[in-house]
């Protein structure tokens, strides 16, 4: 494995990681009211959450699957949409968790964060289970 190798899997890591990020940002800013929802509902019931995402997520990621694999262009792009709008989809809506999950963290006042979600998603997660 020469340099350039370890740079690309660097520069992949930290792209995926920004691109992931910048969704979260985007999301907070212009859908606060659903985000305040999927907080709330995901505080009531966030077991039962996670099964209907699952439950919609799967076929639809499947069925995007079996398209990409088709020989027409057409069918290609659906399953390209298929694949990519659940993807999209979760990734936007991880805010609503990850500020619920930063409300609760026990690490949150140690590192003087102010109950950014942002700075205690990935810091929650260390010290326990925030997201099933």
């Amino acid at each position: 494995m020469i340099m350039a190798d370890v740079w690309k899997i660097l520069f992949l890591i930290l792209g995926t990681q920004a691109v992931m990020v910048s969704y979260w940002l985007l999301a907070a800013a212009l859908f606060p009211a659903t985000l305040r929802r999927a907080r709330a509902a995901y505080d009531q019931r966030s077991g039962r959450v996670t099964v209907t995402g699952l439950l919609v997520a799967v076929p639809t990621l499947l069925v995007g699957a079996g398209l990409l694999q088709g020989p027409h262009p057409l069918l290609k792009l659906i399953g390209g949409v298929l694949v990519s709008t659940p993807i999209a989809l979760g990734l936007v809506g991880r805010p609503g968790c990850a500020t619920g999950s930063a409300r609760d963290c026990p690490v949150m006042p140690t590192l003087g964060c102010r109950g950014g979600a942002y700075c205690a998603a990935a810091l929650c997660c260390r010290s326990r289970s925030c997201c099933p």
